[in-house]
């Protein structure tokens, strides 16, 4: 698995038919970032799928699968009173 940053919502319809035409499949739609989780095609290595999408116009970047934390720990410098 892995993931594609799209950079406007206008240009997400030829990133669906991109799809729809590798075979891929959609695992998630990040609609508040712009972003997708896609399954590559059967019969395709990685590579492949990776390479492909980075191709379709308005696709910013392709990366490998991997978790991202949303809220991190942070100590405060000094205790607030």
């Amino acid at each position: 698995d892995w993931s594609s940053d799209v950079c406007s919502s206008d240009l997400k319809e030829a990133i669906l038919k991109a799809i729809k035409r590798s075979k891929a499949t959609i695992v998630y739609d990040y609609k508040n970032i712009n972003a997708m989780a896609i399954k590559k095609p059967d019969g395709t290595t990685l590579k492949e799928s990776m390479t492909y999408f980075q191709g379709v116009k308005g696709v910013l970047s392709v990366e490998y699968d991997h978790i991202v934390p949303l809220i991190m720990s942070i100590e405060p410098k000094q205790e607030i009173q």
